[in-house]
């Protein structure tokens, strides 16, 4: 768990290591995360999401896929630096065991995080 000031259920990872996230409905291109967490990811997109919308990802780290999951944005904002971009967060649609499995295998990939 992360620390109670953070308000965040999982530890966020700023990634220093290759990340990126295969997501079709959002973009043809690989996606690099600014954060990474068992809950979800921030990226960049060229086309607004539609909030709510349930899509397909896999995350690779390093060279572990974590494929087969789900994901929704769940907050949408104009990148300010750069106008006909979107930042989107996303979070993970994943049962409760699952989720754990996630924090556990990104503990074992990228260490504890902050």
């Amino acid at each position: 768990m992360a620390a109670a000031e953070n308000k965040r259920l999982y530890v966020r990872y700023n990634i220093p290591v290759p990340v990126v996230v295969m997501a079709p409905v959002l973009s043809d291109l690989r996606l690099i995360p600014e954060d990474l967490s068992a809950s979800g990811f921030q990226v960049v997109v060229l086309s607004k999401p539609a909030l709510e919308m349930e899509i397909d990802c896999a995350v690779y780290v390093y060279d572990h896929e974590l494929k087969g999951i789900r994901a929704k944005p769940v907050w949408v904002a104009e990148n300010d630096l750069n106008p006909s971009t979107w930042i989107v967060g996303l979070e993970f649609l994943l049962p409760d065991e699952a989720r754990r499995n996630l924090e556990g295998r990104l503990r074992e990939y990228l260490g504890e995080g902050q």
